[in-house]
């Protein structure tokens, strides 16, 4: 059995995969902002008082976007896929300004830019 798809030997070759991996980095996003949102919120009865129920949405959108990765993998070799993954942290780094007023720096905006600068350089085929 093949390890990676034919043709580009496991790059991206397909923008439906591209958009598979997308949807995950925006799983991963969203997670983490109702965890986060979640965590200031008192825990919910009906979850034995562990967590309230935004932290528990937040669990089960990664495990949607869990779900999604798992099948883009089928198609996109695991660094790639990796690749694409770390504009969760540029997503995360927006929306934590966006919804919870933190501020970032301009030395993280400048690693912003890296990260998707990187991001490019290792989907794009030799």
């Amino acid at each position: 059995k093949r390890l990676l798809p034919p043709g580009g030997a496991g790059l991206m070759n397909n923008w439906a995969h591209l958009g598979l991996l997308l949807f995950c980095v925006a799983c991963n996003t969203f997670a983490n902002i109702l965890l986060k949102s979640g965590a200031q919120l008192p825990p919910t009865p009906w979850l034995l008082h562990i967590m309230s129920w935004r932290s528990f949405l937040g669990l089960a959108v990664f495990g949607i976007g869990g779900v999604i990765y798992a099948a883009a993998l089928r198609h996109v070799s695991l660094g790639v896929a990796q690749s694409v993954l770390v504009l969760q942290y540029v997503g995360i780094l927006f929306c934590s300004w966006l919804f919870f007023h933190e501020a970032f720096s301009p030395r993280q905006l400048a690693g912003c830019v890296l990260i998707i600068a990187g991001m490019f350089l290792m989907i794009q085929r030799n």
